[in-house]
């Protein structure tokens, strides 16, 4: 997980030192934070019911698959709002 994260980050951090749009890029990290999420969580949640403590396993597995939605959500978000943008058309009245 730690490798996607930094490799999301380091595609932003190239895009921006080449002046070209971030955009879609910004998504990347919080996929990566959101499909560990779940991964954490499905693992604890087989643990647990193996260990005959269901009650907690459960709750863990939903909280985190709402936690992961959210996340993935922000992303989105953050990814629509494209941060680091640059307006390529040259402006008409300073010409």
């Amino acid at each position: 997980m730690a490798a996607g994260f930094f490799l999301g980050f380091g595609k932003i951090v190239d895009l921006r030192l080449e002046g070209r749009a971030i955009g879609r890029a910004w998504a990347f990290p919080f996929f990566v934070i959101a499909a560990g999420l779940l991964l954490w969580s499905a693992s604890a949640y087989i643990l647990t019911t193996t260990e005959y403590q269901q009650g907690y396993g459960i709750q863990h597995l939903i909280l985190s698959i709402v936690g992961a939605i959210a996340i993935a959500l922000l992303g989105i978000y953050v990814a629509t709002k494209r941060y680091g943008e640059r307006n390529e058309m040259p402006d008409p009245d300073h010409s």
